[in-house]
């Protein structure tokens, strides 16, 4: 592997300390302890700045910094995850269902995409639940308006320049049930509405989106997950359907 790191233009310490993290893993792969033999493309402050972060690592206070702990909050995830699904909804509620304003939908939309990768890169778990959020909607046809397609740019773009990678069997089976939450969803939908319990059952499970949470579960279970990822990702699910009952109340309002 070549020693020489490409950055962009940008200079942002946020950008610079999810670079250090990412290259300092490959570096330490390859046996390389300091950045003093490594060329940059850059200026030659980056150079000095990456060499500074390795010295307060070393000294223990990069560690504490809260941009690298916050990896381990399962607080943030609570917030991010219910933030996420929040704006997916008011995206689609507002080009579907045009209970809320379409600028404010392509406005929040950049905002999602950054956060939805950042959420992705700071927890290898994280990533490949997101990650089957995203292939699982996008397999399905859902991303279907272009506050939706801006967001999903970013994320895949961001995720080639950083080159994020996720567990891939993990992936295989979320995605999976993603899908099939997304079929069930749709089926149910479309079906007529009886009372009998199975139907009502039905329902509620793929209308919540069950099936990925139990698989979720299955991995927290075996250890692959923290049990946070669980609770974060149903607070995503409520958070989207608080923000669509919400828009229907607008929309009888102003009737």
């Amino acid at each position: 592997m070549c020693n020489t790191i490409h950055f962009l233009s940008t200079q942002q310490t946020i950008y610079n300390l999810i670079h250090f993290h990412i290259w300092k893993k490959k570096l330490v792969h390859l046996g390389q302890k300091d950045f003093s033999n490594v060329s940059f493309n850059s200026n030659q402050k980056l150079k000095l700045l990456l060499n500074k972060f390795i010295n307060w690592e070393r000294s223990g206070n990069l560690e504490t910094s809260w941009l690298l702990s916050i990896g381990n909050s399962p607080f943030f995830f609570l917030l991010s995850y219910s933030l996420l699904g929040a704006g997916l909804k008011y995206i689609d509620a507002a080009f579907d269902e045009r209970t809320f304003n379409k600028r404010v939908a392509l406005l929040i939309s950049p905002f999602l995409g950054v956060l939805w990768f950042f959420t992705m890169l700071i927890n290898s778990a994280s990533a490949v639940l997101l990650s089957a959020i995203v292939l699982g909607v996008l397999l399905k046809g859902k991303i279907d308006n272009i506050a939706h397609t801006a967001g999903l740019f970013i994320i895949i773009f961001m995720v080639m320049i950083t080159g994020l990678k996720v567990t891939p069997l993990p992936l295989i089976l979320l995605t999976a049930c993603a899908c099939m939450d997304e079929v069930g969803n749709d089926i149910i939908d479309r079906k007529k509405r009886t009372r009998s319990f199975l139907d009502v059952f039905l329902k509620y499970f793929f209308g919540k989106r069950w099936l990925l949470k139990v698989a979720v579960l299955y991995l927290v279970l075996l250890g692959l997950f923290p049990m946070y990822l669980l609770v974060a990702l149903i607070f995503f699910d409520e958070s989207y359907l608080l923000v669509g009952e919400y828009g229907r109340l607008r929309s009888k309002q102003k009737r």
